[in-house]
């Protein structure tokens, strides 16, 4: 069982990080459809998800119609932040949606970067 999940999983991998521009989600509905909607099939697709929008820095509107770039480099924890709103904000790769947590008082920088500011 478990290598029969590793299998999809490795199949929704390959399927999703090569997929033509404008067709991710077309793509996921389509998954949906062969393999089914189980939960282990939704995590995997979130995961996969998440991935393909952090490699290829994509934009989701959040809540407050402001839009956060899915990044590595603004992600804390689980969370994105939202330079212009100081806020972090939970990203729900799967349905597309973020929403805005909490803001953010204080910003803690490097000492290297107190120079630039």
């Amino acid at each position: 069982m478990n290598n029969m999940l590793n299998e999809k999983k490795n199949f929704i991998r390959h399927v999703l990080m090569n997929s033509p521009p404008g067709k991710l989600y077309d793509l996921v509905k389509d998954i949906n459809i062969l393999l089914g909607s189980s939960v282990s099939i939704q995590k995997i697709l979130e995961e996969v998800l998440k991935d393909y929008n952090e490699k290829n820095y994509n934009f989701i509107l959040t809540d407050k119609n402001e839009y956060v770039i899915t990044c590595k480099k603004f992600k804390v924890n689980h969370l994105y932040f939202i330079p212009k709103l100081k806020a972090l904000v939970h990203v729900n790769h799967l349905k597309r949606t973020a929403n805005v947590l909490e803001t953010v008082k204080e910003l803690k920088y490097p000492e290297q970067l107190e120079n630039y500011r």
